[in-house]
């Protein structure tokens, strides 16, 4: 089993949190004409497919093309040339919406009846559902606006065949946006930070004849630079101070 990564936290970020949460509710009001889209259609309403939905796009693929053609200019059929490629518009991030709509098609074969009437039923369901993806497509891609989804993916639920935020939103959103010391190199110096601070006010505790804020303003007269390039005390009188 891996070993889970430890981290150390350092602060929170109450700029970075907001900003996070305005992007996720600002997708998640849109869930509602989602949830109808897909229940309507009969799909169910799963993660994966929810998930599909939030980040389904419109890509454009080149595909085999059939015929041949000519060009421009050429009259001689004999150079003509077999036409190689087309551009032709995919959906892409649809898999798991693909895979129930072609268990919906299994259910019509499986149905029976005459075969034009089967083919019959499998057309219209094919054209309602490539109706159905340029739907769920403009919920968030409202004209020349398009609402960002990759952040309500991790916050988000099926509960009751209702998409939900998770309970614990606010807490994982903070959780996510803090500030933590995570390398090696980093938590070393986190920890030796926090240990310095410690001893500073242990210092400040013994140096009681200097108040606490002038002591604290007044850090750097404590130190100085040495011509080898190390930090050392600044020598002074403990005996005034204490």
């Amino acid at each position: 089993m891996r070993k889970k990564e430890e981290k150390i936290f350092i602060t929170d970020n109450p700029l970075a949190q907001s900003s996070l949460k305005n992007d996720v509710l600002k997708a998640f009001e849109r869930c509602n004409k989602l949830e109808t889209l897909v229940k309507d259609f009969g799909l169910p309403l799963t993660r994966e497919i929810v998930s599909d939905c939030l980040t389904l796009r419109k890509e454009t693929k080149q595909i085999p093309a059939e015929g041949t053609a000519k060009f421009v200019g050429e009259k001689s059929e004999a150079e003509r040339f077999q036409k190689e490629f087309v551009p032709v518009e995919v959906w892409a991030n649809s898999e798991h919406i693909q895979a129930a709509f072609d268990a919906m098609l299994q259910e019509v074969n499986a149905q029976g009846g005459r075969t034009a009437d089967i083919v019959q039923r499998k057309e219209s369901l094919k054209s309602g559902f490539n109706k159905l993806l340029e739907d769920i497509y403009g919920v968030f891609h409202v004209n020349l606006l398009t609402i960002k989804t990759d952040a309500l993916l991790r916050y988000f639920d099926i509960e009751s065949e209702k998409i939900i935020l998770v309970s614990d939103f606010d807490e994982r959103l903070k959780a996510d946006t803090a500030t933590y010391a995570t390398t090696e190199g980093a938590k070393s110096a986190c920890v030796l930070h926090r240990e310095i601070a410690k001893q500073l006010n242990t210092l400040a505790d013994l140096m009681k004849n200097v108040p606490r804020n002038e002591f604290a303003e007044e850090l750097d007269k404590l130190f100085y630079q040495s011509e080898d390039g190390t930090i050392q005390a600044t020598p002074i009188d403990y005996d005034l101070f204490t």
